[in-house]
């Protein structure tokens, strides 16, 4: 018998995992919230109760290994495979691709990737990032671009909430899609020892951060200029380069010298004379209030009604206040 208050975005993934260990025999699911009647309780437990009290020969013990997750032994050795991951985690990708390793990004179909990424899903969805990814694995698989004998998936991982059950719910979700053993790669954002020096080398996580912060920067001057732009586009055009050129410095070098000639740049935009719209903060879960296909790209929808998107402090903003207040 499982009892949550509600079905929060933990038990989306651990009531998944509880029916693989279960497997045939008799379970009962209740969700307790404000629109539950005493009534609607009592009829399930005792449906229960009449099905449990006759044993059934025909019910076996199953057995599974749901919990099992990516472990190495020693560091993880380079393959002639891909790496696949979300677009919106490209800054591990710098770190991957300075490593030695190839990073190809999952193909992005917009809605339809939600809405086909549910279905694998039926005790409730996960975080909106995630049934997006889901959505996203089975284009890539049906593409026959992803070759799971070889290519590895990465997942952005965490030691709280829904996030650290995500690696093994995904090895569910390609299992269902016919690829059962899939390498899949989740350092936490803690980024430890053990998973990064042992695994991947001592720059792995320093370069990681570096295309985080990075590119958190870069993204708060678009959202501080493209609303005064004097030439509709320009400051899109300065970032779009901006981003491309960072990452190519993680591998190739130089990154601290090229990011400072890249917020340059962003000071040669020409403006309007105007500099007093309304500003509007974002907040919310991090990635949905920071990728466009997730949010509607809502930054754009305030600008378009005469605002400017004002982004929560985030990891790029700790960096600045360090540099400024710290001897």
């Amino acid at each position: 018998v499982v009892i949550n208050q509600f079905l929060c975005r933990q038990d989306s993934c651990s009531i998944s995992f509880l029916n693989a260990i279960i497997g045939t025999r008799p379970s009962m699911h209740i969700t307790l919230d404000e629109n539950a009647m005493s009534t609607a309780f009592q009829t399930r437990c005792a449906a229960f109760w009449n099905i449990i009290r006759v044993p059934n020969p025909e019910t076996k013990r199953s057995f599974s290994e749901p919990f099992s997750g990516f472990n190495t032994k020693g560091r993880y050795r380079k393959r002639d495979g891909v790496i696949w991951m979300s677009s919106f985690l490209r800054f591990y990708a710098g770190a991957y691709e300075a490593a030695g390793f190839s990073v190809r990004f999952f193909p992005d179909g917009g809605a339809e990737d939600i809405d086909s990424g549910r279905k694998y899903f039926p005790e409730g969805d996960p975080c909106l990032p995630f049934v997006r990814e889901a959505g996203q694995l089975e284009r890539l698989v049906n593409a026959g671009e992803f070759r799971p004998e070889r290519d590895a998936i990465h997942v952005a991982g965490t030691r709280h909430c829904a996030s650290s059950t995500l690696p093994e719910l995904y090895r569910s979700v390609l299992e269902k899609m016919g690829c059962p053993a899939v390498r899949i790669l989740s350092p936490r954002e803690g980024l430890d020892a053990a998973e990064c020096l042992e695994m991947f080398g001592p720059m792995f996580a320093s370069n990681a951060m570096r295309g985080l912060l990075a590119e958190q920067y870069l993204r708060k001057m678009l959202l501080a200029t493209r609303p005064y732009e004097s030439a509709n586009g320009e400051s899109d055009a300065v970032f779009q380069k901006a981003v491309e050129e960072v990452y190519g410095s993680i591998k190739a070098g130089g990154y601290f010298r090229i990011l400072n000639r890249l917020v340059m740049r962003f000071g040669k935009i020409n403006l309007l004379p105007v500099r007093c719209k309304p500003k509007v903060l974002v907040t919310g879960e991090y990635v949905v209030r920071t990728d466009a296909s997730l949010n509607s790209d809502i930054h754009r929808l305030i600008e378009g009604y005469g605002g400017q998107s004002v982004p929560t402090p985030l990891f790029s903003d700790y960096a600045e206040y360090l540099s400024l207040f710290r001897p």
